[in-house]
């Protein structure tokens, strides 16, 4: 640690970020002890989040954050395991996801996967749309934290779960947007 950290206090990486976001967000639906697979969407979701932060907060800049964001996020699902029909809740993006694992592997819904094969599967597949939702629907009233917010409680819970909670998640959102940019 160098005499600045130890003045100013070392920045945390992208993965305690994570990990305290998810905390937050789980606590407000009310959910203890989350499932392997819905700390996963968690995960993924916020790296979404997360990386189309960067992009707006970095611009041009984002691509080293973005890459170490997507590196951590991969050391907290790595060891991960559940169902793969779990990876989304969402019918014709689990469709598209099963559909980037090799032919020969003969993954169902029932396989059961780690993190890391999900998390590749989801970028590979439906990542880049994913950033388009959350950065399009950013020009409301609340910005890039309620369109991350909405998008992050959708997609750990289902489709229009976001509106259960919404006030917490665009606090948890701006928070993490914040603390990331």
């Amino acid at each position: 640690m160098g005499i600045f950290d130890s003045l100013f206090g070392a920045k945390e990486s992208f993965g305690a970020h994570i990990m305290r976001t998810q905390r937050t967000i789980f606590r407000a639906y009310g959910v203890p002890t989350p499932t392997a697979s819905q700390n996963f969407r968690a995960s993924y979701a916020l790296c979404i989040a997360g990386i189309s932060i960067l992009n707006v907060a970095k611009g041009a800049g984002s691509r080293r954050y973005a890459d170490t964001l997507l590196r951590e996020t991969h050391g907290l699902i790595k060891n991960l395991q559940f169902p793969a029909g779990e990876l989304t809740l969402d019918r014709a993006d689990l469709s598209m996801m099963l559909s980037d694992f090799p032919a020969q592997v003969a993954i169902n819904q029932s396989t059961i996967i780690n993190g890391t094969a999900g998390l590749d599967a989801a970028i590979n597949t439906v990542g880049q749309r994913h950033m388009v939702r959350v950065l399009e629907k950013s020009r409301g009233p609340f910005g890039l934290p309620a369109s991350a917010g909405l998008y992050v409680g959708d997609f750990i819970f289902g489709e229009g779960k976001s509106e259960d909670n919404f006030m917490e998640l665009v606090q948890a959102l701006a928070e993490y947007s914040s603390s990331i940019a």
